[in-house]
């Protein structure tokens, strides 16, 4: 689970959890979308996979509405 942390603290990149969690969709459709190449990630090792933190600020400024959106 994530914690909530100020800015300088934050980890350069995440678990599949993790950024589930913070995108608001189920690990198992996190893990599908980086699969199908709409979410990119790293892979370490065999099993462990990471998505950078770049890239879940570029999910949330490309796919979320803006406040002045829903105005």
């Amino acid at each position: 689970m994530v914690s909530k942390t100020d800015e300088t603290t934050k980890p350069e990149a995440l678990s599949v959890n993790d950024a589930a969690e913070i995108l608001g969709l189920s690990a198992y459709t996190c893990r599908e979308l980086i699969h199908e190449g709409h979410i990119r990630a790293v892979r370490i090792g065999k099993r462990a996979i990471r998505v950078p933190r770049t890239e879940i600020d570029r999910l949330l400024t490309d796919y979320m509405p803006s406040a002045k959106d829903w105005a």
